[in-house]
């Protein structure tokens, strides 16, 4: 940037109509932002940190936590981190664990919600009243909603709003609406009040061209334009970057393993990681796709459509080729933003094509020893790499939430009654036979692929429970409550574990093993839990 600004001062553009060169214009609005952000009530002794370095902190790097104790709760807005955060694999691991509770509020169940042990449904941006800075135009906008949220969708400022309450925290702005907090912003601003400007269609803060341009000076002490750069004011890596306009090589270059490089642009169909889910997208932009120059294309022996699979020492995928002409050789584009589950071969917590961003790529594979950069993957690979993985999440989470429960139970909880003449502890026996039971015909099936498990019909899990039950109820209530915990580890364990020729194997067998473990004891967790609700 520093070297593209540059540009207009050698060639003089910059005091023409149209010269010049504009990287952001949001310091032209004079937004007061003490209401909206509380800045008179900032305590500065609370540390802040960095959300791009939300993988380490969620596992406990010192350095990350700014030497503080480790994150136990998140409320998460705006943002969808496990799909964009840097480093997925540390951020999937950190947002899966037993002890962190996670509030999500959102407008589609992104992978990060996905995570959350309670998810909050959002508003859209037609269904609250909202302002705006602009890119591209300089008009300063105010929008009031157009429809009613739905359901019991709410505002942003309502959520934190109702928060603050039950936290007894005091500010002027937890009194007040959006719509109040916006106008008083607004006036104590020196710009149109809320009303104003909504029926005027925004108001223009253009800068005057003498402004604009510099043509009344540039923001330095001699009001004149600088190409040797003082950045000791900004802090950070100052000492590092070019004082003269050249390249800061901050970026992985390539080597004889890993001799591509990634680009991992937006697609045009995606808006942003919240709006992948859109069905309308999904179908313009069909599959995560690798371009590439044809030569490259011919180095590695792959043709339009094959599968291939990228990476480097921080993850993988396996995506579709497409050659284009004109790209440069030696330079892989994966347009994004895709979900995990469309990453081939690939779910929650395995990678993402963001995963590496600006990193050269190596293949991870049994040919990488081989320093091979890129591998075409064979029929049979592409069917299982297609596999949905999504279920490793589901039941890393209900798993957590069995664990928890049994944590918390007391012998006399174990032994409360439930329907049907069973108790807590009978309950959770019956979910560790049946985990047990997966396991059992799972491993049957690896060791001898003609034993395809039976799918249990409705008519055999009623007498197989009822058959069961007795022995179930003889258990010791803490030994079957810890033996629902252990059984579940293990074939969850097992489950996540599987090869992609096995999921396949799965898949084409029409799924009579249930890999979706969270989804039974989802339903007897809720049941128990509304029993305990009622004592």
């Amino acid at each position: 940037m520093h070297a593209v600004s540059c540009l207009p001062a050698v060639t003089g553009a910059w005091q023409h109509p149209g010269g010049g060169a504009l990287y952001g214009h949001t310091a032209i609005y004079p937004l007061d932002r003490s209401l909206i952000e509380g800045l008179d009530v900032v305590d500065d002794s609370i540390r802040a940190l960095d959300q791009s370095r939300l993988g380490a902190i969620l596992t406990g790097d010192a350095e990350a936590l700014a030497g503080g104790p480790p994150v136990t709760a998140m409320l998460v807005q705006n943002t969808n981190p496990a799909m964009v955060c840097p480093d997925l694999h540390l951020v999937h691991r950190g947002l899966a664990r037993d002890d962190l509770f996670l509030c999500v509020h959102e407008q589609f169940m992104t992978e990060t919600a996905a995570f959350a042990d309670i998810v909050l449904p959002a508003t859209t941006f037609v269904e609250h009243d909202d302002f705006y800075t602009a890119s591209g135009h300089t008009y300063f906008q105010v929008t009031k909603r157009v429809i009613e949220p739905p359901g019991e969708c709410r505002e942003n400022h309502y959520v934190i709003r109702e928060l603050a309450k039950r936290l007894g925290a005091r500010h002027p702005g937890f009194d007040m609406t959006a719509w109040e907090i916006m106008d008083a912003t607004l006036r104590r601003s020196g710009m149109w009040d809320a009303e104003t400007n909504w029926q005027r269609g925004g108001q223009d803060h253009a800068l005057p061209f003498e402004t604009a341009h510099f043509l009344d000076g540039f923001e330095t002490a001699d009001r004149r334009f600088h190409f040797r750069a003082d950045w000791s004011r900004f802090g950070g890596r100052w000492r590092e970057m070019p004082t003269l306009p050249d390249h800061f090589d901050v970026i992985d270059n390539p080597t004889p393993d890993k001799p591509f490089r990634l680009v991992a642009a937006p697609a045009r169909g995606f808006l942003n990681s919240s709006f992948t889910e859109t069905p309308g997208s999904l179908r313009y932009e069909r599959r995560p796709t690798a371009l590439l120059d044809p030569r490259d294309c011919a180095g590695l022996g792959v043709a339009a459509g094959d599968p291939l699979t990228i990476g480097n020492e921080r993850g993988a995928v396996r995506v579709h080729v497409q050659p284009r002409e004109g790209q440069q050789q030696g330079v892989v584009i994966v347009e994004g933003i895709w979900p995990n589950k469309h990453q081939e071969g690939l779910s929650p917590g395995k990678g993402h094509a963001r995963a590496a961003p600006r990193r050269d790529l190596s293949v991870i594979s049994r040919e990488a020893r081989r320093g091979v950069s890129c591998t075409a993957t064979s029929a049979a690979e592409e069917d299982a790499m297609s596999v949905d993985r999504t279920f490793v999440s589901r039941n890393d989470t209900e798993r957590a939430r069995l664990r928890a429960l049994v944590g918390r139970l007391s012998d006399a909880d174990l032994a409360r009654p439930m329907p049907g003449g069973w108790t807590v502890a009978g309950v959770l026996a019956h979910l560790a036979f049946w985990d047990q039971r997966f396991l059992v015909l799972l491993e049957r099936w690896e060791q001898s692929p003609s034993a395809v498990p039976p799918t249990a019909n409705e008519a055999d899990v009623g007498w197989i429970n009822d058959a069961g039950k007795p022995l179930l109820l003889a258990l010791a209530p803490r030994r079957a409550a810890e033996l629902a915990v252990a059984i579940a580890e293990e074939v969850d364990g097992k489950a996540a574990a599987l090869a992609a020729d096995m999921l396949a194997r799965t898949a084409a067998a029409g799924s009579p093993l249930n890999l979706v473990r969270a989804e039974h004891r989802r339903e007897h967790l809720g049941e128990i839990e509304q029993v305990l609700a009622g004592r």
